[in-house]
C-alpha cells in the first residue's frame, strides 16, 4: 500500500519517497504528522522507521512507549541470557500478591517472547531505532503511550471472570506447547486487512481486552501525536492504532479520564481461584 494522505490536502514532500503504512495527518500548527504503523518484531520495520526520520527530519519523534515499557525494553536486553522465572513461578507470584493485572501483563510479555525468540529480533527493535534516530538528527523524543499498569488494570476490571480464565488458560497453553511465529507470518501482520481481521478476532473470543487495550490507546496516542510540540512530528505505533488514530485526528480527546482507574465489584471468586482454574484447563489442553 501506498502512504495515505487525508482527502483534499496537498503536502509538499512526495509521499512515494516514503515505505507503505504511513499516514500523513496535518497538525492545527499547519505542520504534519507522519505516523507510521509498524510489527514490534519486523526488521522491514526497523529499516522503514529510519527511512521515514531520515526523509522527513522531524522536530519530535513520539514512539509508542511509556516509562515502564522502555525499562521492561531495557531489562531485556539486560537479561537476554538470564534464566526467567517458570510460568508456574509467576502465576504462583500473583497468587501471592493477589495482582491479576500485574500477572497477565507478565505472561502475555513472556508468550511474545517465546513466539518470537527464533526471530533474532527484539519485540519493540523499531521503537528503539526511532528513538536512535531521532536523538542523531536532534530531535525531541517523547513517549506517547498511556502507562502500561494503567491499561491492564483497565482491562482487568473489565474482564468478565470467564474472560480472565480463557485468557489465563490460552496464555498458559501456548507457553506449554512451546507455539512459534516465523518472519513470513509477521510481515504478513501488516497487510491491514489481516491485522482487521485478527482485531475482530480478538474481540470475538475476549471482547473486554479490545477497548481497553486498543481503543482507548488509540486515543490516548492521537492525543500525544497531535498536541506534542513541533512543526513536521513522525509517530512510531503499532499497525493495529494506525486505523484508529487517523479516525480520531479531528475529535475531542479527554485524556484524563483514559487514565482513572475504574472499581468494580468483586466476581466472588479469588486470584487464586482464578488460577487454580487455569491450571487445570492447561493440564487438559496439554
Amino acid at each position: 500500500p501506498e502512504p495515505t494522505l487525508l482527502p483534499g490536502l496537498v503536502h509538499p514532500l512526495d509521499a512515494s519517497d516514503l515505505p507503505p503504512n504511513v499516514k500523513i495527518l496535518p497538525r492545527k500548527n499547519g505542520g504534519w504528522c507522519y505516523v507510521i504503523g509498524t510489527a514490534h518484531i519486523s526488521q522491514v520495520s526497523v529499516d522503514h522507521v529510519r527511512q521515514v526520520i531520515q526523509t522527513v527530519k522531524p522536530d519530535t519523534v513520539v514512539i509508542e512507549l511509556c516509562r515502564n515499557r522502555v525499562g521492561i525494553l531495557a531489562q531485556q536486553q539486560e537479561n537476554e541470557n538470564e534464566r526467567e522465572p517458570s510460568i508456574w513461578q509467576q502465576l504462583g507470584t500473583g497468587v501471592k500478591n493477589k495482582n491479576g493485572s500485574q500477572t497477565l501483563h507478565a505472561l502475555l510479555a513472556r508468550t511474545v517472547k517465546s513466539m518470537t525468540k527464533d526471530l533474532k529480533i527484539q519485540s519493540g527493535s523499531e521503537l528503539k531505532a526511532a528513538a536512535e534516530e531521532g536523538v542523531k538528527i536532534g530531535a525531541r523524543v517523547l513517549l506517547g503511550d498511556r502507562p502500561i499498569e494503567i491499561t491492564f488494570k483497565r482491562t482487568w476490571a473489565n474482564l468478565s471472570l470467564y474472560e480472565k480464565l480463557k485468557i489465563f488458560g490460552a496464555i498458559v497453553y501456548v507457553l506449554i506447547m512451546g507455539a512459534k511465529i516465523d518472519a513470513e507470518e509477521v510481515e504478513k501482520l501488516k497487510n491491514g486487512d489481516i491485522m482487521t481481521e485478527m482485531m475482530e478476532e480478538m474481540a470475538k473470543k475476549f471482547p473486554g481486552t479490545l477497548e481497553t487495550i486498543v481503543h482507548e490507546r488509540d486515543r490516548y496516542l492521537t492525543g500525544s501525536l497531535r498536541d506534542c510540540p513541533g512543526d513536521i512530528v513522525v509517530g512510531v505505533v503499532g499497525l493495529g492504532h494506525l486505523k484508529g488514530i487517523v479516525s480520531h485526528w479531528e475529535k475531542e480527546i479527554d485524556r484524563a479520564a483514559l487514565l482513572q482507574i475504574p472499581t468494580k465489584a468483586g466476581t466472588g471468586v479469588s486470584f487464586r481461584g482464578l488460577v487454580l482454574g487455569t491450571t487445570v484447563v492447561a493440564v487438559c489442553c496439554a
